[in-house]
């Protein structure tokens, strides 16, 4: 299932995990029922909806201040 999702999805790396609508960890086929929102993930964590535009913001953030100690002449780890 993983190996289709990642063709199907045209994903940038494998699918690693699959999780519920509500961010329940998919284990096994038992799991999954008939017509269900399945989530794919690449490995990382769920993510709500609601948490997306918090997680954007905060990596707008650190990429402005990488930006900006780049341009100073820093060297960023």
């Amino acid at each position: 299932l993983l190996d289709n999702c990642s063709s199907r999805l045209k994903m940038t790396h494998p699918a690693r995990t699959l999780y519920t609508r509500d961010g329940e960890l998919i284990q096994s086929w038992d799991d999954i029922e008939r017509d269900m929102v399945i989530c794919v993930s690449m490995g990382h964590d769920f993510i709500t909806q609601k948490a997306l535009p918090q997680i954007i913001v905060i990596s707008a953030v650190t990429s402005a201040i990488t930006t900006r100690v780049v341009r100073k002449g820093s060297i960023v780890q």
